[in-house]
């Protein structure tokens, strides 16, 4: 459901989604999810790693791990950020 994605909706800081997208898990769906993001939280980074699922940090481990440090960096220069 929307509970995670409607719970920010007050978050003042930049937000990043990394979904896997074969995750079966989402409701409705991956595209549905980013488009309720971007309406939720404007600005929001949302990105897809293909081939992964729900566990995209274990099964997409390589790729995971090569956006985190980039988004992380780029979080440094967003306004309240420390």
């Amino acid at each position: 459901r929307t509970v995670l994605a409607d719970s920010l909706r007050g978050v003042a800081c930049r937000l990043n989604c990394i979904f896997g997208d074969g995750d079966v898990t989402l409701d409705p769906d991956l595209a549905g999810i980013r488009a309720h993001m971007a309406e939720a939280h404007p600005g929001t980074a949302f990105h897809a790693i293909a081939g992964a699922g729900h566990w995209v940090q274990y099964e997409a481990a390589d790729a995971f791990n090569a956006l985190l440090p980039e988004l992380l960096a780029a979080g440094r220069g967003a306004p309240g950020a420390a």
